[in-house]
């Protein structure tokens, strides 16, 4: 038997943020079809870069997933999360490619957007107020086994863009996994992502472990901007549940152009990098090691390393290649992450924290 679904936007008021269309759209689908919607290629470990915010003509993109798929996959894209407003529909496309897609969808409400990552199907936003504490919801992602993003929390919102900023007073933060801390073109969204960059900072003060990604948050493929942020996850394969384990422990870096390699090492040779955590005695000396490459861009590359959100030291260079050693002694608690910056002090690249436990 076959069925008819249809998915008609018209009412801004059920769909925040997107414009009311006139564009219909009616799908023929085979609902009994049991085999797998994207072909997977599982490849060696390794770093693969990808987008965590992208819209097709599933909500209000221009562009079919399969045109997605092909034209990122050509921008050298890995991966991609496929985040429509309020719909799953995409993920019940069939399509073949080397850019791996992983299911997701962005809740647009009045008050906030966020982004389910690994998420197929439905879930109950319609009850969220102003005043929820997203308690509720939070049992159901985990349950399913994905991560909840707040996407552009210092987005421009209304009535520029209805709901766009996040405007939950009493969200709990501890349920938050990931936080869009690049969004979009970094040099178009200065203002914005740099808000968004210190209220992450606040976050990892306060002992919480949000990781930050990038989203383009395309919804036509040209002009495709240069400092869109590519966000890496170190995997063990180029999977959906390789991405996933990779993302869910911190091992990611974001950037436009540099690669960037960062670990820590104390005195008895114990190496930890991205997203780990490292329990050392009081007055522990540390080593820094920051490794970048930065072929693309030959222009001055200025680099932060940020400890508990303030600038601990900081090194300029036009080399292509560039290794550092920096040392500290740790006296209390603490994080390191590393920030990159161009001549016109836009950000290019920066990494996932690595956490320091002192006893």
């Amino acid at each position: 038997m076959v069925k008819l679904s249809i998915e008609v936007n018209l009412n801004q008021k059920f769909t925040p943020g997107i414009k009311a269309t006139e564009k219909y759209r009616a799908e023929l689908r085979d609902f009994h079809k049991k085999e797998p919607l994207f072909k997977e290629e599982r490849e060696s470990p390794g770093w693969f870069g990808g987008d965590f915010h992208i819209h097709s003509h599933h909500s209000d993109g221009d562009h079919s997933v399969y045109e997605l798929m092909t034209y990122l996959h050509g921008k050298g894209l890995d991966f991609f999360v496929l985040t429509d407003h309020n719909t799953t529909l995409g993920w019940k496309e069939k399509y073949f490619s080397k850019t791996l897609v992983i299911p997701g969808i962005e809740i647009s409400t009045f008050f906030g957007h966020f982004v389910l990552i690994n998420w197929i199907g439905d879930i109950n936003w319609f009850s969220l107020e102003r005043k929820s504490t997203f308690e509720d919801i939070a049992v159901e992602i985990k349950r399913k086994g994905a991560l909840l993003s707040v996407a552009h929390p210092e987005c421009i919102s209304d009535p520029i863009c209805t709901g766009c900023r996040w405007n939950y007073p009493n969200f709990c933060w501890g349920i938050a996994d990931i936080m869009e801390v690049w969004a979009g073109s970094w040099s178009e969204r200065r203002a914005e992502n740099i808000k968004t960059l210190k209220r992450w900072e606040n976050l990892l003060n306060q002992g919480l472990k949000v990781i930050a990604v990038s989203g383009s948050d395309i919804h036509q493929l040209e002009p495709y901007k240069k400092d869109y942020g590519r966000t890496y996850v170190w995997a063990k394969s180029k999977t959906r549940e390789g991405i996933m384990e990779g993302l869910k422990k911190g091992k990611v870096y974001i950037t436009c152009g540099p690669k960037i390699n960062f670990q820590l090492m104390t005195d008895k040779d114990v190496f930890v990098s991205l997203g780990e955590e490292l329990e050392v005695d009081c007055n522990t000396s540390i080593e820094l090691l920051i490794n970048i490459e930065n072929k693309k861009n030959k222009k001055k590359l200025h680099i932060e390393l940020i400890k508990n959100g303030l600038v601990y030291n900081s090194y300029d260079s036009f080399l292509e290649h560039i290794e550092l050693d920096w040392s500290d002694k740790v006296t209390k608690n603490c994080w390191y992450y590393l920030r990159l910056l161009d001549e016109k002090k836009c950000i290019v690249g920066l990494t996932n924290p690595i956490f320091i436990i002192c006893h």
